[in-house]
């Protein structure tokens, strides 16, 4: 619950109290004055921290009815940043565990307008008070509590979208979480057809002989080791009274690779190498609660890639959906087969601007680590817009080449192309590949999100269905 409390008596407050300490600016002072002079005191000592990122909790002492006060460290109010305003909120959302009453204006600054603040709260205390543990016997305890605002103008609805992009996010995070035994190509199709569901959005799961039927033979190649049938996903969002210029979101769906017969020395972790079609599910998700004018595609060819008798392999040549051949030179480089016929697909269906998110090489992690999403475009001008939607969301993207020397490396010798034909810059040879699917008049974006995906600590991040959905709303 979110509710604006428009007096505010510190005295007579019952709940637990979050107000902002700025380096340097006494925004506090009828606190401070309850406190007999001892905040702005204690401030001043470092007992109370204005540094950004830490939050330092304080007992009332019977001043008033609250329990706790919770002091936001925001650094100096001339130098705030939307990360550094963020940084604090999160760990803001790891201490809060009851009812809280946060005294809105005296985050007011200069540099951030309020209702900016309110959303980022929202959107930051949700995503910190994430937890996976619906797999453990034990799991977590978590106590329902409300939130309450004191200010001049009523933010609560900013809240509100903020909660709905932290939601979203983390829904995203869980499903890359979930291991391949708890979530397959099956299963994602059904996630998706309960989120339509509750959504009011349009979708339909293509089968493997409908996939068949289309002609998306590079898809099927890298499904034919596998006992579980492949599954195509196709969602609608119409947020436009006419349904016309539908921007495409494709994600990367491979729900387990397992290298194929090029076998991966380490399979750890190839639970999240569909975390591009979580990032798009949980794009989709914001994008319709949040009611935003675009018309929208979710496209995602969802299957493992596994060793079995009839699986594919090196040197095999496969005819996909456009009619390209392709030669294999690696099993392990499969994400981008079932990529181009989904975006040919996304083409089939009127797209003419598309964005891919996939955890597509490895060779991203070398070049970024994991500060910024590789980032390649044919389109510089739709690209700054997504990198400046990027900036707001805190997922920053890098602007990565193509090339001619990569669009050479990619050719095949008894195919069109190949699917891994550089041992360097494999990034840039894997996003080569991929531009060979896009139509000329197509404008079109490649994340490549294989370094952001997840941490080690703290698991999957849910990147990219922020910043795609602020991308939506600009």
């Amino acid at each position: 619950m979110f509710e604006r409390v428009k007096r505010l008596n510190y005295k007579t407050v019952k709940h637990a109290l979050v107000v902002a300490a700025f380096e340097g600016k006494n925004n506090l002072a009828e606190l401070d004055d309850l406190f007999d002079g001892k905040i702005l005191k204690k401030i001043k000592k470092g007992e109370i921290s204005y540094k950004s990122g830490e939050v330092t909790t304080l007992t009332t002492f019977d001043k008033t009815n609250s329990d706790v006060i919770y002091f936001v460290g925001m650094g100096k109010a001339s130098e705030l940043s939307l990360d550094i305003a963020r940084k604090s909120f999160k760990r803001l959302g790891k201490k809060l565990k009851s009812n809280t009453l946060i005294v809105l204006d005296t985050f007011q600054n200069r540099k951030i307008p309020l209702n900016q603040i309110a959303e980022l709260m929202g959107e930051s205390i949700t995503i910190a008070q994430y937890k996976f543990d619906e797999l453990k016997s034990e799991k977590t305890s978590r106590k329902e509590f409300n939130i309450y605002f004191n200010c001049k103008n009523d933010y609560h609805e900013y809240f509100k979208r903020g909660i709905i992009l932290g939601t979203a996010t983390n829904n995203a995070r869980t499903l890359v979480n979930k291991p391949h035994n708890y979530l397959n190509a099956e299963g994602l199709a059904d996630y998706a057809i309960d989120l339509a569901k509750s959504n009011n959005l349009e979708i339909k799961v293509y089968d493997k002989n409908e996939i068949e039927d289309m002609g998306m033979s590079a898809f099927l190649a890298v499904n034919k080791g596998s006992l579980i049938q492949p599954k195509l996903i196709y969602i609608k969002y119409q947020g436009k009274e006419v349904w016309d210029d539908p921007i495409a979101l494709v994600g990367k769906g491979l729900m387990f690779d397992t290298g194929g017969y090029n076998l991966k020395s380490n399979s750890k972790n190839m639970k999240t190498d569909m975390a591009g079609s979580a990032s798009v599910l949980g794009a989709i998700e914001a994008i319709a609660r949040l009611g935003l004018k675009e018309n929208v595609m979710v496209i995602i060819a969802a299957t493992d890639n596994m060793i079995g008798k009839e699986a594919y392999l090196p040197d095999d040549v496969i005819t996909s959906a456009s009619g390209k051949t392709i030669e294999i030179f690696s099993t392990d480089a499969e994400g981008r087969l079932t990529l181009v016929d989904a975006i040919w697909f996304a083409q089939k269906e009127g797209a003419k601007r598309i964005i891919d998110v996939a955890t597509l090489t490895g060779s991203i992690v070398g070049a970024l680590g994991g500060a910024y999403v590789g980032a390649f475009t044919n389109e510089i001008a739709f690209l700054k817009r997504l990198e400046k939607a990027a900036k707001l969301a805190g997922e920053p993207i890098w602007h990565m080449p193509i090339g001619e020397h990569f669009e050479k490396a990619i050719k095949g010798k008894v195919a069109d192309i190949n699917n891994a034909g550089v041992r360097m810059g494999g990034a840039c040879a894997a996003a080569a590949f991929l531009q060979e699917f896009v139509e000329e008049d197509t404008k079109w974006i490649h994340l490549d999100i294989a370094g952001t995906a997840s941490k080690e600590k703290t698991g999957a991040t849910g990147v990219m269905v922020r910043a795609l959905t602020r991308l939506l709303e600009s």
